[in-house]
C-alpha cells in the first residue's frame, strides 16, 4: 500500500502534467482542448504544437492528428493501476486527461 508521503509525491507530480486549464472567468472564455486521434490526450492547441503528442511518437501535425470532436474526460493519475484506464484501453499513457470518444463516435 502507498504511503502518504508517496500518494502526495504522486499528485504533485500528476498536477504538472494535466494540461493548465482556464474557468470561465474574466472575459467569459475558455481554453478550448483537442484529442489526439490516436491515444486521446486532451490538450490545448499550444501544448500539441510545443510537445506534440508525448503518448504518439509519429504524431506528424497538429492538424492531421488532433480532433475538436470527443465525448467525455477522464483524468487518469496512475495509468498503469486505474482500473478506468485499463478498461479504456489507457494504461500504457502519461498521466493527464483523457477523450472518452473521438471523432464521428462522439458525435
Amino acid at each position: 500500500m502507498m504511503s502518504q508521503s508517496q500518494a502526495l509525491d504522486q499528485l504533485v507530480d500528476f498536477q504538472s502534467a494535466i494540461p493548465k486549464i482556464s474557468r470561465m472567468g474574466g472575459g467569459g472564455s475558455r481554453t478550448r482542448l483537442f484529442a489526439c486521434v490516436r491515444c486521446h490526450l486532451l490538450k490545448t492547441k499550444e501544448q500539441f504544437d510545443k510537445n506534440q503528442c508525448e503518448n504518439c511518437p509519429d504524431f506528424d501535425s497538429f492538424e492531421e492528428n488532433t480532433t475538436s470532436i470527443y465525448e467525455g474526460i477522464v483524468t487518469l493519475i496512475n495509468p498503469k493501476e486505474s482500473y478506468v484506464g485499463n478498461v479504456l484501453g489507457l494504461s500504457d499513457v502519461i498521466p493527464g486527461m483523457y477523450a472518452m470518444t473521438v471523432g464521428s463516435s462522439a458525435e
